[in-house]
């Protein structure tokens, strides 16, 4: 990993000298900017607005497919089953040999995730550099909290990916050349980064406000470190139970973080965090800075720069009614069946064995709009006779029409009959930036306030508090039983909407963690968790093996492969970065 400096407004340079000497002899090359120069108020916010930036993961890769995004499209969905690749079989093959599960070390969005992480990671010690000649050094705290939380963020995204035994920069590292000298391994055994990526974390909860008020929404206050700590804990956590991946028992540690944010949390704004009574309208440019967004990417249409207004990298993860060509990102059949209700408005759990909720019957395409379903699915997926629009038609694209199948599915077999749709702009927000449909100034909800309860269940579960469990995803289940907010087909709405409560006394041991999964699929799929969720439950093996079988009754028999090894809960280090460490990177053993 070759450190590169990067040139912010600032025109920052030469970051890694040492501080000026009062010696006039000893002067600063030319075009270098010193430590103490910068280590000012005005100055440190143009140097963190850089490190900020990072967190869009895209700069200067216009084209990337959106590998990079912390929407997680493709790690965390294709992947993992909420959605096939899209286009056609041929397009993007390194795209292809994730989605069947063919993980080689040179894969290029291998090696540009890492990039993406281990940027941020560099501008981030950039800030740190910096902050160490601020004279108020309370103030100082500030600006290093925001610079280790991003931190901390992009090196949970290594984590999540390649493993805890990616490598760690720490500030002393970093000033000491071009090539910082890392290890991720002691004598060929792998050295594990959860406590330290914690400590980063931790540091940005105990340093940053409550909030920041009004006009500071790209700011990311003191809930947002706590809840993607609390992720990290129980990821790290997870792993442990598998006695994989270098992990301990930090539930509880996870519990009184998620505790404090259900309790008292705020958005950066300083609203009281809790769940938007309108699902429809969190995804919708209207459901930007509301009391749902723990922490959120703030995206910004300026200039003809996508990586600032693109959520999934380019326009490519889009449908292709929107963009005209492309195609990518496709709910899955398994994912979109997983909606079906029963009578009473409770999930089907054993929805795979049901018919598809849209079939091909020659050129056309029929939808099912009498059978019983979540109405989340109409907000998670487009459908073919359905409108595509989330809190307003007036904001919509139209209803794709069944009988011109080829207009909207580019190649059917390989990706089925349904359209990505949580996070495309509607086409009254949507900015049109060098050809670029999806540009908008939608954020990226990374962790949304549903998400939190979701995590604190899933600590509930594994003390055994069964009622506490059921009570936190009832309010989950109760918002999408609002039916201010459902899809609507003119005066009628736009399907047959079905949604309850769950009854007291439902879940047990038995059944606690199927419950919590299908509530987390209903609740935020598309939105880039399934994979990881799946990794660290280990669950992965026979839940992929399941979808590939289910998604190969759609799409033909050879399309998944039958089997996947349970020991891939991790993807492999880039060869490249393998190769360029001189011995100082391994890999898991799994990939050696």
């Amino acid at each position: 990993m070759k450190k590169s400096y990067i040139y912010s407004a600032l025109l920052v340079a030469g970051m890694g000298l040492a501080s000026c000497s009062s010696d006039f002899l000893e002067q600063s090359p030319v075009g270098a900017v010193s430590q103490s120069t910068l280590a000012n108020k005005e100055n440190l916010d143009k140097l963190l607005s850089g490190c900020y930036a990072a967190l869009y993961a895209q700069e200067g890769h216009n084209w990337d497919m959106g590998f990079r995004s912390l929407s997680g499209w493709i790690f965390g969905d294709v992947i993992g089953g909420d959605a096939n690749k899209g286009s056609t079989a041929a397009d993007q093959p390194n795209a292809s040999n994730l989605e069947q599960w063919v993980f080689l070390s040179d894969n290029s969005y291998l090696d540009g995730k890492w990039t993406a992480s281990y940027e941020a990671v560099k501008r981030a010690n950039e800030v740190l550099f910096v902050c160490e000649g601020f004279e108020n050094k309370e103030e100082a705290k500030v600006f290093q909290a925001q610079a280790r939380f991003v931190k901390g963020v992009q090196m949970f995204e290594a984590i999540k990916v390649f493993g805890a035994h990616v490598p760690y920069v720490t500030l002393e590292a970093y000033l000491v050349g071009n090539d910082p000298v890392v290890w991720n391994h002691e004598d060929g055994k792998l050295i594990y980064v959860w406590d330290l990526v914690a400590e980063d974390l931790q540091f940005a909860a105990d340093n940053l406000p409550e909030s920041w008020g009004k006009g500071n929404e790209g700011r990311v206050n003191k809930y947002a470190a706590e809840a993607v700590l609390a992720k990290l804990r129980m990821y790290q956590s997870c792993y442990g139970d598998q006695n994989k991946n270098g992990g301990a028992n930090k539930w509880a540690e996870a519990k009184t973080l998620l505790d404090d944010i259900i309790s008292r949390g705020k958005t950066s704004e300083g609203i009281t965090l809790g769940l938007h009574p309108n699902y429809a309208q969190i995804f919708s440019i209207n459901g930007d800075d509301t009391s749902e967004n723990v922490f959120d990417v703030e995206y910004k249409i300026e200039g003809t720069a996508w990586q600032t207004c693109t959520i999934n990298g380019s326009h490519a993860p889009a449908p292709q009614f929107i963009t005209g060509a492309w195609g990518f990102y496709q709910p899955s059949y398994e994912l979109t069946n997983c909606f079906r209700v029963d009578e009473k408005g409770l999930p089907i759990m054993n929805s795979n064995d049901y018919p598809a909720l849209c079939v091909q019957e020659g050129t056309t395409a029929v939808s099912d709009l009498t059978a019983a379903v979540d109405p989340r699915l109409d907000i998670t997926a487009g459908r073919f006779e359905v409108p595509y629009y989330w809190d307003d038609p007036k904001q919509g694209w139209g209803t794709p029409a069944g009988t011109e199948l080829a207009t909207y599915i580019r190649e059917v077999s390989n990706a089925g009959l349904f359209f990505n749709k949580k996070y495309n702009p509607s086409s009254t927000e949507a900015g049109a930036i060098n050809d670029c449909p999806l540009a908008s100034d939608k954020n990226l909800h990374v962790i949304r306030f549903a998400e939190v309860l979701l995590m604190r269940a899933e600590v509930a579960i594994h003390e055994g508090d069964y009622p506490k469990a059921l009570e936190l995803i009832n309010k989950i289940r109760n918002r999408a039983a609002n039916q201010d907010w459902w899809l609507k087909n003119g005066e009628k709405f736009a399907a047959n909407y079905k949604v309850a409560p769950y009854p007291e006394g439902t879940m047990n041991a038995s059944n606690a963690m199927d419950i919590l999964e299908r509530e987390i699929r209903l609740e935020l799929g598309m939105e880039g968790n399934r994979w990881f969720d799946l990794c660290r439950w280990g669950k992965v093996k026979p839940a992929l093996e399941a979808y590939g079988k289910n998604e190969n009754k759609h799409l033909g028999a050879s399309k998944y492969p039958s089997t996947y090894n349970a020991d891939w809960y991790c993807l492999p280090l880039p060869l490249g970065q393998i190769q360029a460490s001189d011995g100082r990177f391994i890999q898991n053993e799994v990939w050696k």
